[in-house]
C-alpha cells in the first residue's frame, strides 16, 4: 500500500462522490455556497486575498529598515500604522480562511458519509459485508459423511398436506453435486475481493480479512480525510502558484537565474528525500488504525456482554483478551513511531537548511557588486525584501514538502474508506447477475398464478444448496437442511409451526424466504409470495405492514434525533402532560420501527393499549420516573432512552417485538425463536394475542424448539425438519 496510481484511483473516486453528492445534508446558516465546488471556490478566494495581505505586509516590513536607517520617523511612523493595519486584516482573513476550509471539510464529511452509509447499510449488503468480516478463515468444509435429512409436514387434523400443484414441478429444482459445493468459496462469492487479499496487502493486512470496522471507517475515518483531503486541496491548489511567482519576484531582486535555481534544486533534493522515507508510514499507519478499531470493538463488545460476563466469571479471560489487543496496539504504534523518525528528520532539517540556503542566495548579489551604486541603507531595504521574498518562496517549498507527511496518512485513510466501497460495489455487483429474473419472478408475478386466493407463500422443491452463500456458511448452519428438497404451503390465517433438532436448518429457512440469502435466479420459481406481499416499489423489499421477520434476539433500537422526510406528519402531543410525551419515546420507538417517532402520529393512549396487551404496562412508569429524575438540561434530549434500553430483560425485548407487530399488523409474521424467553404461559399468551385477541388477520409461522403440545395446538400446521 503506497502513494502509487492505485492510491490516485482511489482518491479520486472518493472527491468524485464527495463532490457530486448533493442530499443537502449539511445545512449551512447561508445555502448559497452549499456544494463542495461554491466552497473550494470560496476558499481559493479567501487564500488568495490572504496571500495578497501576506506580500503587502511583507513588503512593507521591508522598508522600515531604511527609515530607520536614515532615522525618518514620520516614514517610520507612517509604516508601522500601514503594518498594524495589514497584520489585523490578515489575522481576520486568517480565521476566515480556516472557517471555510472547516466548512468545506463538513460538506465533504456530509456527502461521502450518506454515500457509505447507503451503500452500506442496504439490503442484504449490511449482512454479507460483515459475514465476510466475521470470516477469518474462509474454507468449504467437506459434505460426504452428512446424514440425509428429513421433512415431515403434519396438519393438526391429522391430515398429510397436500403434494403442491403441478405448476410447482418444473427443471428448476437444480441439485448441485457434492463436488461442485466443496468448490464454492467465499472467493468464488466475491471473487474481486478475493483477488484484492492477495494482491493489496503489501504484507500488512492479513489477507484472511479485507476489511475491518465498518463503523470505524464510516463514522471516524471518512472525518479524519474529510479535514485533510480540505487541506491538502487547499494547498496544493494555491502553494504551486505562488512558487511561481516569488521564483520570479526572487530573479527580479537578486539579478540573477541562480537565486530560484538554487532554492527549487534545494527543495527538489529535499522532496525526493521526504519521499522515499514516506514510502514504508504508509502501510504501518493503515496497521495502526485497523489495531486500533478492533481495540475500540473488544472495549464495545465487554461493555454491552458485561453481564454475560460477570454471570459466568470471565472477566480475566476478557482483560486477558484486551491486555493482548493493547499490546498489538502498543506494538504498532512504536513501529509507526519508529518508521516515522526519517521522515520527521527528513522534514525538519529542510526547514532549518532552508534558512541557510536563503542567506546564501541574498549573498550572491551583495558579493558580487550588483549593488555596488546602492548607500549601505538602501542595500539594507533591498536585503530584507529579498529576504523576505526567498524566505516565503522556501515557506512555500516547505509547506509542499509537509505535503508528504499529510498524503502518507490520507493514503490509509483512502484506502480503509476505498476498501468498504470495494467491497459494497462488489456485493451489488452480485446482486445486478440475477437481478431482472429476481424482478420478474417476485414482483411481477401477475396474481392468477396462484389457484387459491388465499395462498400467501408457497415453496416448491426449495433446494438450499441453490443459494448464493458460501459452502462454509451452509457447512456451520444448516448442514441437514441442505440434503433435502422442501415443500409447503402457508394459506392466510394458517399458523404454522417449524420445529426440528438443532441444526437441522429451521433458522437457515427464514433467512431464504427473508433474502438474506439469496438464491441463485434458476431458483427464485421455488419460492412464491402472494404479490399483494411485495412492496411493488423495491426489488422484494417487504413492508413491515405486509411481512415481518422477528430475530431471536429481541431487537431494540437507541432513541436519535431525526427530522421527519418531506411529506410526512410529525407527532403532536395529545396531553398537557408533555414530560409523559417525551418520555415515552424510547417506548414509540421501538412500536413503530423501522420508522421514526418523528415520522408517525400515534397516541399515548395507543401505546398503552399495546403495551398492555404484551404485558408490558410498567414500562410506562418505568420510562416516567426515570426522565423525571434526568430532567436536568444536558441529558433531556435522552430521557429515558439508556437507562429504558439498558434495563430490559431477554422477555421483555422480545415481548416488544410482538409490540411492533401488533402495531404493523402484517398479514404474514415470521418469528425465529421469538418468545424462547419467555416461560411457557407467557409463550401461549403472546400466540394467543397475535392470532385471536388481535383480530387483525395476522398469520404466523414461528420456528421454535419446544416440544409442548400445548404450543403445538395453537397452529393449524407443522413442519418439522429432522
Amino acid at each position: 500500500m503506497k502513494v502509487d496510481g492505485l492510491f490516485l484511483v482511489r482518491l479520486r473516486r472518493l472527491i468524485g462522490l464527495s463532490v457530486h453528492a448533493h442530499d443537502g445534508r449539511a445545512r449551512l446558516k447561508w445555502g448559497v455556497v452549499q456544494t463542495v465546488p461554491r466552497m473550494t471556490l470560496l476558499l481559493l478566494a479567501v487564500s488568495g486575498l490572504l496571500e495578497v495581505l501576506a506580500y503587502l505586509s511583507g513588503t512593507r516590513v521591508s522598508e522600515i529598515y531604511p527609515a530607520l536607517a536614515t532615522k525618518d520617523l514620520p516614514r517610520f511612523v507612517t509604516l508601522v500604522g500601514t503594518v498594524s493595519a495589514l497584520y489585523t486584516f490578515y489575522a481576520a482573513v486568517f480565521v476566515a480562511r480556516a472557517w471555510v476550509q472547516g466548512c468545506l471539510a463538513v460538506l465533504v464529511r456530509a456527502n461521502l458519509s450518506a454515500v457509505m452509509q447507503s451503500r452500506f447499510i442496504q439490503k442484504n449488503n449490511l449482512y454479507d459485508i460483515t459475514r465476510i468480516i466475521a470470516s477469518t478463515t474462509p474454507s468449504a468444509a467437506s459434505k460426504k459423511n452428512r446424514r440425509p435429512a428429513e421433512v415431515e409436514i403434519i396438519i393438526n387434523d391429522g391430515l398429510q398436506q397436500p403434494t403442491p400443484t403441478s405448476d410447482c414441478e418444473s427443471p428448476l429444482n437444480h441439485r448441485i453435486s457434492s463436488d461442485d459445493e466443496d468448490s464454492i468459496t467465499e472467493e468464488e462469492q466475491f471473487p474481486l475481493i478475493a483477488n484484492r487479499k492477495r494482491t493489496d496487502s503489501d504484507g500488512v493486512n492479513p489477507p484472511a480479512l479485507l476489511i475491518d470496522n465498518p463503523d470505524q471507517t464510516i463514522a471516524q475515518d471518512v472525518d479524519k480525510f474529510a479535514d485533510m483531503a480540505s487541506e491538502i486541496l487547499m494547498k496544493s491548489i494555491t502553494v504551486p502558484f505562488l512558487i511561481a511567482y516569488y521564483a520570479v519576484e526572487t530573479y527580479n531582486i537578486t539579478q540573477t537565474i541562480w537565486a530560484p535555481i538554487i532554492i527549487t534544486l534545494f527543495f527538489f533534493l529535499s522532496w525526493s528525500i521526504c519521499r522515499i522515507a514516506m514510502n514504508p508510514v504508509v502501510p504501518a499507519v493503515y496497521e495502526k488504525e485497523k489495531l486500533e478499531g478492533d481495540y475500540r470493538f473488544y472495549h464495545v463488545h465487554v461493555r454491552t456482554q458485561a453481564e454475560a460476563i460477570a454471570m459466568m466469571h470471565s472477566e480475566a479471560s476478557e482483560r486477558q483478551r484486551l491486555d493482548s489487543l493493547l499490546d498489538a496496539v502498543i506494538r504498532i504504534s512504536y513501529t509507526v513511531l519508529k518508521k516515522t523518525v526519517p521522515l520527521e528528520y527528513a522534514m525538519q532539517l529542510t526547514m532549518y537548511l532552508a534558512a541557510v540556503v536563503s542567506y546564501v542566495v541574498i549573498s550572491i548579489p551583495v558579493f558580487d557588486g550588483t549593488f555596488a551604486d546602492k548607500t549601505e541603507a538602501e542595500i539594507s531595504g533591498i536585503v530584507a525584501r529579498n529576504l523576505f521574498v526567498c524566505l516565503y518562496l522556501i515557506y512555500q517549498y516547505t509547506t509542499l514538502t509537509s505535503l508528504a507527511g499529510m498524503l502518507s496518512k490520507l493514503s490509509g485513510y483512502t484506502t480503509r474508506i476505498s476498501m468498504l466501497l470495494e467491497a459494497c460495489d462488489e456485493a451489488d455487483q452480485k446482486k445486478m447477475e440475477s437481478a431482472a429474473d429476481r424482478v420478474f419472478t417476485q414482483i411481477h408475478r401477475p396474481s392468477e398464478d396462484f389457484a387459491d386466493p388465499e395462498t400467501l407463500l408457497q415453496v416448491c422443491k426449495l433446494d438450499p444448496l441453490a443459494s448464493n452463500e458460501s459452502a462454509s456458511e451452509r457447512t456451520g448452519l444448516n448442514a441437514g437442511f441442505s440434503q433435502f428438497a422442501l415443500n409447503f404451503l402457508i394459506r392466510k390465517g394458517q399458523h404454522t409451526l417449524i420445529t426440528g433438532p438443532s441444526g437441522c436448518g429451521k433458522s437457515s429457512l427464514l433467512r431464504i424466504l427473508s433474502r438474506v440469502w439469496n438464491l441463485e435466479p434458476e431458483m427464485e420459481e421455488c419460492i412464491r409470495f402472494h404479490p399483494t406481499l411485495l412492496d411493488l416499489n423495491a426489488d422484494g423489499v417487504f413492508h413491515p405492514s405486509k411481512v415481518m421477520f422477528l430475530p431471536q434476539q429481541g431487537f431494540i433500537v437507541p432513541v436519535t434525533k431525526a427530522a421527519p422526510a418531506a411529506g410526512q406528519s410529525t407527532r403532536q402531543p395529545d396531553s398537557p402532560n408533555s414530560n409523559k410525551e417525551s418520555a415515552l419515546l424510547p417506548l414509540i420507538a421501538q412500536i413503530v420501527y423501522p420508522l421514526h417517532p418523528s415520522e408517525v402520529v400515534i397516541s399515548n393512549a395507543e401505546v398503552g393499549r399495546i403495551l398492555g396487551l404484551v404485558g408490558l404496562q410498567h414500562l410506562i412508569q418505568r420510562c416516567v420516573a426515570r426522565s423525571d429524575v434526568e430532567d436536568c438540561g444536558a441529558e433531556s434530549c435522552r430521557k429515558g432512552d439508556e437507562g429504558f434500553v439498558n434495563g430490559l430483560s431477554g422477555g421483555e425485548k422480545q415481548r416488544l417485538q410482538i409490540a411492533r407487530v401488533l402495531y404493523w399488523r402484517p398479514v404474514l409474521v415470521f418469528m425465529d425463536e421469538g418468545l424462547c424467553a419467555l416461560d411457557l404461559d407467557s409463550e401461549l399468551g403472546m400466540y394467543d394475542v397475535l392470532m385471536r385477541e388481535s383480530g387483525a388477520g395476522i398469520t404466523v409461522v414461528s420456528v421454535s424448539h419446544t416440544g409442548s403440545e400445548r404450543v403445538a395446538s395453537l397452529f393449524e400446521q407443522r413442519i418439522v425438519l429432522c
